[in-house]
């Protein structure tokens, strides 16, 4: 990804003159099948992480070296995504890991940092605690390449001179809201983020970021992050946008206000389910959660997650964490509703279900059908009382507009078809 001759770095000059509505990055998406046995405690942990980071946050105790920030994906990931961007001039190119629940974005993992002519030290220290993982370092301003049209001066950026946890990987790109790098950066306030600097800068019309991830069995499954804004080649009907959440700590995250149920009623028209929601069967009252791209699940709280576990007639497998159900109850199944402002956002039987290709990886049965619906691990109206994890992520579009203070839903695609 080098873009360093003089023709290139004319068009580049000309394209950046202009701030565009959008422009889509591909990622990539990389299944870590070694790591599957744990995905539902680990999930757990990140949840009680960002609680945590939350209550250091708001007390105002939190330093670049007690911060607290869990991400799953460096310690446990079904599915990551990844992005490969270029930092420097002329740039190095590195893989980046993408997650919508911190915010910080540094390398160093993995491939050293080249200093080059536009590299500056701030002589701040950084620092981030991801649960099981970590890095410390220096915060460096840098000149950060996403694509020949997406080119961000001085963005501030972590170099790690010490790491744990993130194999395979250079570090991570943190895309959700700016508030989140507070203390990790000694003497530093609030960290701008790539999508509040490419903004700033006058390169994208929004502060918004879109992400579209399709669902992934194997390596190499591509999906998109649209900087600026939504990209409607990717999703099949208008976005519905709703407002950030007012209640703590979910306000803190790209935090939503949803409930949950079942489907009472559905007609087959055409060959598609239509769900006419006559008979709702609620599990959980409107409430405050988060989207989050480092979350594998779908995580509710425990006493919704027993309400869910009670209609469909599932039981906790010992052996993966999972709950499980026989063919026959996963025939009955019927639309989880993820309720939005009014708007239900269906998920199928099959969205629910985990993919039965890796059941062996996660000390499962071969055959044995496991869903993706877990418990998050505490109880209700703590105001973070659900996760919509990247199994919710891969059936719909999903946009944070952080300019709007809100965040869009769309379907794709793969809203409605068999996967699992």
């Amino acid at each position: 990804m080098q873009f360093t001759s003089p023709l290139s770095l004319l068009l580049t000059l000309c394209v950046l003159s202009v701030a565009r509505a959008h422009v889509s990055v591909p990622i990539t998406s990389h299944v870590d099948v070694s790591r599957l046995r744990e995905i539902a405690s680990v999930d757990r942990a990140r949840s009680s992480s960002l609680r945590l980071a939350s209550k250091i946050r708001a007390s105002g105790k939190g330093g670049a070296l007690e911060s607290r920030f869990k991400n799953a994906a460096i310690t446990n990931g079904v599915v990551s995504y990844t992005i490969e961007l270029g930092v420097g001039t002329p740039p190095t190119d590195y893989k980046l890991l993408v997650d919508t629940g911190s915010s910080n974005t540094w390398i160093g993992a993995g491939k050293a940092y080249t200093k080059t002519s536009t590299s500056v030290d701030t002589k701040q220290a950084v620092a981030v605690q991801y649960g099981s993982g970590s890095f410390s370092g220096e915060e460096y301003t840098d000149t950060v390449q996403l694509s020949p049209h997406l080119i961000i001066t001085k963005q501030s950026i972590g170099v790690a001179n010490l790491s744990k946890g993130l194999d395979r990987y250079d570090g991570i790109l943190g895309v959700g809201p700016d508030a989140l790098t507070k203390g990790t950066v000694t003497g530093a306030g609030v960290i701008k983020t790539v999508t509040t600097n490419l903004f700033q800068q006058g390169t994208i019309e929004a502060n918004a970021l879109g992400m579209y991830l399709a669902p992934s069995l194997e390596n190499g499954t591509q999906g998109f992050l649209s900087f600026g804004g939504p990209d409607n080649s990717l999703y099949e009907e208008p976005l519905r946008y709703t407002q950030i959440t007012n209640t703590s700590p979910a306000s803190q995250y790209v935090g939503i206000d949803a409930s949950f149920g079942f489907s009472g009623l559905e007609l087959d028209v055409g060959g598609d389910l239509v769900g006419l929601h006559l008979l709702e069967t609620p599990i959980l009252n409107s409430t405050a959660g988060i989207v989050d791209s480092g979350t594998s699940l779908i995580l509710l709280a425990t006493e919704a997650f027993k309400a869910y576990q009670s209609v469909t007639e599932a039981v906790i497998d010992n052996a993966t964490g999972l709950l499980s159900v026989t063919n026959e109850q996963f025939d009955a199944m019927r639309n989880l509703l993820v309720n939005v402002d009014g708007v239900n956002y269906p998920l199928t039987p099959d969205a629910q279900r985990f993919p039965a290709k890796f059941n062996s990886q996660i000390g499962g049965q071969p055959g044995k059908i496991y869903l993706v619906i877990n418990d998050l691990g505490s109880h209700g109206e703590s105001g973070l009382d659900f996760i919509l994890g990247m199994y919710f992520l891969q059936r719909f579009y999903h946009v944070y507009d952080a300019g709007a203070n809100r965040v869009g839903f769309a379907r794709t695609q793969y809203t409605t078809q068999n996967i699992s």
